[in-house]
C-alpha cells in the first residue's frame, strides 16, 4: 500500500515536503467536525506514518542503487508529521473512539501504560 492512496496525493506530498508545516492549518483545512471523522483521519495518519516508516527502514537495509526512487528523509519527515497530526487530532477530540492501531496496541499489550493513562484522561475529560 502507498501513503498517497491513504491520504491523497496532495496531502501526502505536502507532508513529505521540506520546510516548516503548521499542523493547525492542515487540520483546519481538513474540516474535521466530529469525533468519528477525527477517528477516521487519525487512522489515516497512523496508517500513512507506518507505511513511510516501513519504506525508510527498507531503504536503510537495501544497498544504494542508481535506480532507487525512494526518499528516506522525506519518508521519515512524512512519518513524523503524520504522528504529530494524529496527536493533535487526539488532543482536539479526546472523546473520539480509538483507532484500529490504538486498539491493536492495547490488545497486544503494547503501550499499556500509555493506554491506561489515556483511558483515565478520557474519564476525567468526560466528567469535566
Amino acid at each position: 500500500e502507498n501513503a498517497k492512496d491513504v491520504l491523497g496525493r496532495e496531502l501526502a506530498k505536502l507532508l513529505k515536503k521540506k520546510g516548516t508545516l503548521d499542523p493547525r492549518k492542515i487540520l483546519d483545512e481538513l474540516q474535521v467536525s466530529d469525533a468519528m471523522t477525527a477517528t477516521t483521519m487519525m487512522a489515516k495518519f497512523q496508517d500513512a506514518g507506518l507505511i513511510w516508516e516501513r519504506k525508510a527502514a527498507e531503504h536503510s537495509t537495501e544497498k544504494e542503487s542508481r535506480f532507487a526512487f525512494t526518499d528516506p528523509e522525506g519518508s521519515l519527515r512524512g512519518r513524523d508529521r503524520c504522528e504529530e497530526l494524529a496527536r493533535a487530532l487526539r488532543q482536539k477530540w479526546p472523546e473520539a473512539p480509538q483507532t484500529p492501531l490504538e486498539t491493536a496496541k492495547i490488545k497486544d499489550n503494547l503501550d499499556v501504560g500509555k493506554a491506561a493513562l489515556e483511558a483515565y484522561s478520557r474519564v476525567l475529560q468526560g466528567r469535566a
